[in-house]
């Protein structure tokens, strides 16, 4: 393969941006390979994720001539489908022979989806990397800089998948079991009776309804179909239910220029749920307890829940009927206006 070879360095101010290629991201480094809004990558490559792009780059392009004059590869945050896209310029062979447990897990770490057991576990792995508390390298990078410490960590994800991580995916698994095992329970429960999907899409809208309770993998997948996403959590008939109303992506391109511009500003719908909570004083700036917060609508995948000042989640006093049928009222008018 005619590939040059590349270096990584985690974004800075100071990187050349005549050398540098940016991978899943966007910023003042004119030669892309991401599916940001706003990307310059060449239209005959997007895809999906960053990932995936990287892939159809490296096998359609004239990469040499593509790549002449680059010398790095840059990325201005941590997740899996930038570390994925990067490693496939970084060891490309590798990449190729994986290529499908890479678009995978790309896809479960951007629309936390769950695509196989394998996508999950290596999800995990990378999540868990970079963890400050967590890794299996925190003696080696917790006195570093939070930009050191990304760079580190993406250095040594590298290093470990040169010494066969992708065919070795159990290697961390001591860090991850239990989460892995808490979004397969997940997926068992909804798809079971003992949880229930209302599908409105006229609306773009899926509700679940579940006894049990659910890993953002297993609910996100269970209505991945929908950009309008109401998750409720009610264990017991008499127990407050938890809820999530959260908005979610297909592709990064479909939500071009930016998200926030195209979906309705949860703002008035999370006004009204913090005037619906029992306690009056919810509606008192100074008051301290739970209240409706919602995540900027500019993020790929924002959410709304009810927290308290220690930002848990905590349960709505709020009824199903009335959290339905309030959120319908929202997204119709949202539609008319």
């Amino acid at each position: 393969m005619d590939m040059p070879k590349l270096q990584f360095e985690y974004y800075h101010y100071n990187m050349d941006p005549a050398t540098t290629i940016m991978i899943d991201g966007s910023g003042p480094i004119p030669k892309q390979l991401s599916h940001w809004p706003g990307t310059t990558t060449p239209k005959q490559y997007w895809a999906d994720s960053s990932t995936a792009i990287c892939l159809r780059f490296l096998r359609e392009a004239n990469v040499a001539e593509e790549l002449a004059g680059i010398t790095h590869v840059t990325n201005n945050h941590y997740d899996e489908d930038g570390c994925l896209g990067m490693l496939v310029l970084l060891q490309p062979e590798r990449a190729l022979e994986y290529a499908d447990l890479l678009q995978r897990c790309a896809y479960t770490g951007d629309f936390s989806w769950y695509e196989g057991e394998d996508a999950a576990k290596l999800s995990l792995t990378i999540t868990y990397m970079f963890d400050h508390a967590r890794s299996p390298h925190r003696s080696q990078s917790r006195k570093l800089s939070e930009w050191a410490h990304r760079n580190f960590c993406y250095l040594e994800f590298f290093r470990e998948c040169e010494q066969g991580l992708l065919g070795d995916l159990d290697r961390y698994d001591q860090l991850w079991k239990g989460e892995l095992a808490y979004i397969q329970r997940g997926i068992d429960v909804v798809n079971s009776d003992q949880a229930e999907i209302i599908a409105m899409p006229e609306l773009d809208l899926g509700v679940l309804i579940s006894q049990k309770p659910l890993h953002r993998i297993a609910y996100s997948t269970a209505l991945r179909d929908f950009e309008r996403q109401l998750v409720i959590i009610r264990e017991r008939p008499n127990r407050q239910p938890f809820a999530t109303l959260s908005y979610n992506t297909r592709s990064f391109f479909a939500t071009t220029p930016w998200f926030g511009t195209l979906r309705p500003d949860m703002s008035p719908l999370m006004q009204e749920w913090n005037r619906m909570e029992n306690d009056s004083q919810s509606d008192d700036p100074s008051w301290s307890g739970p209240r409706w917060q919602a995540a900027s609508q500019a993020i790929p995948t924002p959410r709304m829940r009810l927290k308290d000042g220690d930002s848990r989640t905590r349960r709505t006093s709020i009824s199903v009927d009335a959290m339905i049928e309030s959120t319908c009222a929202f997204l119709k008018q949202a539609q008319a206006t």
